[in-house]
């Protein structure tokens, strides 16, 4: 009798488990951005295609196991209603967004767009702009208690103390994305960054540990450098339904933190004091942190002689405040000229963990640095550099030019060298958005 108790009670825990499997609740992932055109300053329109990485997401949470959809002209109507199961649709599972931003604010639509495509999502209620002509659907009163992670991959995203990044954790959601400051997701790494991103949280690594490896991965692009992360650092993405792919997406890295020298070592400084107001902070530009500079670069093997301290920049960002888990890029010069050595550092729980600068770039190739300085030199000579911004700065006629940055940028592997202009500016009806242009000129030998 008791035998035949335990075989039905093992049959009754086998079809209890089959159900919990075939009724597991369909989780959805949705992935946003808008292919704007190649319109440019002077048309005071907006332009950039955000589609590309769009559809990379939208095909790994796809092959995560996830109800992926993607759109690249959404609706107000659209963004702020349901998905199939009847939840905020911004309140799904996981949610991309990928498009000009500010703090407060990103858009899905175009200036030439009709009344219903004009749209974004906004950090308050929804509201219509008088002066835009935008329609938002606001974070504030959705529920997102569903979201594990929402994206919002823009320029300034994570700025301020309330912004779609707070706004949405405060709606419920368990992990937000963000940035904190001018990024470039469409050019300069952006897009290799993103990739990596996503080819890692396929892979199972955590939000972290994902930011390290795409920031390994292409340390040219800035998100690695801006990147904020609100909530669990942690999480590691699985659906609830058994639908994930065989298949594997392999990160093609040289080295990765998982194959680097790790110091038991604490770093001799608070990372959360070296944030500046937009996160980020030229940590060799501070006297009081020139000790920190050389244990960070005698650390991993960069300097071993002081005089040498002074031809890296090093640029420190923390994920999330007080968390102590992070990166700092080390960036080589010849003089002033910025170069394309670059080296991730990881911190990791204020612990200092390093990849090596090779990840399958070619690095510092026999040159003479001097050659180099001439070259920069001459170019100065011949060329009117404030005459040549001026120049310009008239193609952004109906626009306010608000900062431009301008610096020589050396690439080891091609032995070009070239004059960068980045020009930061803003529209009358952009409402608080800013934008960035970067302009480069090869400098001939």
């Amino acid at each position: 009798m008791k035998k035949h108790c335990r075989i039905v009670a093992i049959f009754m825990l086998s079809i209890l488990v089959l159900q919990v499997y075939v009724y597991a609740e369909t989780e959805y992932a949705y992935s946003l951005g808008h292919d704007f055109g190649k319109d440019s300053c002077w048309t005071r329109d907006y332009e950039g295609d955000f589609t590309m990485n769009v559809d990379y997401a939208n095909a790994v949470y796809g092959m995560m196991g996830y109800t992926s959809y993607k759109s690249y002209n959404p609706t107000y109507t659209y963004v702020r209603g349901d998905n199939p199961a009847g939840d905020d649709r911004l309140g799904s599972a996981i949610v991309f967004i990928n498009g000009h931003a500010c703090y407060n604010r990103i858009i899905l639509g175009d200036t030439v767009d009709d009344e219903e495509h004009k749209c974004g999502v906004h950090k308050d209620k929804d509201y219509k702009s008088s002066s835009s002509g935008y329609t938002y659907a606001g974070l504030d009163g959705r529920d997102l208690r569903k979201t594990k992670l929402i994206s919002f991959v823009g320029c300034k995203t994570a700025t301020k103390s309330d912004n779609l990044c707070t706004a949405a954790k405060a709606a419920g959601a368990t992990t937000v994305i963000g940035f904190n400051g001018y990024i470039h997701s469409r050019n300069t790494g952006g897009p290799y960054w993103l990739r990596c991103f996503h080819n890692a949280l396929y892979n199972g690594s955590s939000i972290k540990e994902a930011a390290n490896l795409a920031s390994i991965a292409s340390p040219e692009s800035d998100l690695g450098t801006n990147i904020v992360i609100i909530g669990d650092e942690n999480l590691i993405l699985h659906a609830t339904t058994s639908k994930k792919s065989s298949g594997n997406i392999m990160m093609k890295l040289q080295d990765t933190i998982m194959n680097s020298k790790t110091t038991d070592s604490k770093i001799n400084y608070d990372v959360n004091n070296l944030k500046s107001i937009d996160g980020k902070i030229n940590i060799n530009t501070r006297n009081n942190f020139q000790l920190d500079k050389k244990y960070i670069l005698n650390t991993i093997g960069k300097v071993t002689v002081d005089s040498d301290l002074g031809k890296y920049k090093l640029i420190c960002n923390e994920y999330q405040e007080g968390q102590g888990n992070g990166l700092i890029k080390i960036t080589y010069y010849i003089d002033d000229i910025k170069t394309s050595d670059r080296t991730i550092v990881i911190v990791d729980g204020n612990k200092l963990q390093y990849s090596s600068n090779k990840l399958g770039f070619e690095y510092k190739k026999a040159v003479n640095e001097n050659d180099i300085i001439i070259r920069r030199n001459k170019f100065l000579e011949n060329v009117d550099v404030i005459d040549l911004s001026n120049k310009m700065n008239e193609l952004y006629v109906g626009a306010k030019v608000l900062e431009e940055i301008n610096e020589f940028y050396y690439d080891y592997s091609t032995n070009k060298l070239y004059y960068v202009i980045n020009k930061v500016f803003s529209y009358p009806n952009s409402e608080g958005m800013e934008f960035i242009e970067t302009h480069k000129i090869e400098v001939n030998e």
